[in-house]
């Protein structure tokens, strides 16, 4: 290659690099994070496809409206769907967020890997707020020990499907109405993180088991 040639490509790669460190910086004052920030979130977004399921809306977290709800769409959004502090128990979160906010972490520094991905973390105390917000509203197990009929065939459907993403949870949590529509989201999410489903029979003995065993609604 010709000396002319060198200098044009340096040239290039220079302006090239002009142009995403100004991306970069506009990104962080823009709304969405410029175009290395849509460039980053895309990659985060990949990663993730087939771990998390499709999430909720700022709109529709518990208390959406309160310091915990915001910090966590905040966050929490930035690299994956927006996670329901019902997906873990509470004893679950602080493992699980930690992860979370070490990646933000080593994300919100420098180099152009960092750049491309760069994200923003929480401080300290957003940090506690956040895992306070997500225990406060989060899965509320229980004992297999002390399932309903533990002998019966839905009983162990139940406790071998819905354990595998989170812990196991407690029946009364949802009423013998609210329960068949709460274990249709739950298959989809588990077809979302390629996870395998129950079977036909296995669906249906969870249905059964947690209609016969779940709360009566309010009249």
């Amino acid at each position: 290659m010709s000396n002319n040639k060198l200098y044009s490509v340096a040239i290039m790669l220079v302006l090239m690099g002009i142009g995403i460190f100004v991306a970069m910086m506009h990104g962080k004052q823009g709304r969405q994070g410029g175009m290395m920030g849509m460039m980053g979130g895309g990659m985060m977004q990949s990663m993730e496809k087939g771990r998390l399921p499709s999430g909720v809306e700022p709109a529709d977290l518990p208390d959406p409206e309160s310091a915990g709800a915001k910090l966590t769409a905040r966050f929490c959004g930035q690299c994956h769907n927006l996670p329901s502090p019902s997906m873990h128990t509470a004893g679950e979160w602080p493992k699980v967020a930690g992860r979370m906010f070490k990646r933000l972490d080593r994300m919100s520094g420098m180099g152009m890997m960092r750049m491309m991905m760069r994200k923003n973390a929480p401080s300290g105390a957003e940090k506690k707020t956040i895992l306070t917000y997500l225990a406060g509203h989060a899965l509320r197990p229980m004992d297999k020990g002390k399932l309903p009929e533990p002998g019966s065939a839905g009983a162990a459907a139940f406790g071998k499907v819905c354990s595998q993403c989170h812990g196991l949870p407690d029946i009364t949590v949802h009423t013998k109405d609210e329960w068949p529509g709460v274990v249709e989201k739950m298959e989809w999410n588990m077809r979302e993180m390629n996870k395998k489903p129950p079977t036909a029979d296995e669906k249906s003995a969870i249905v059964e088991y947690l209609v016969q065993n779940g709360p009566a609604g309010e009249d």
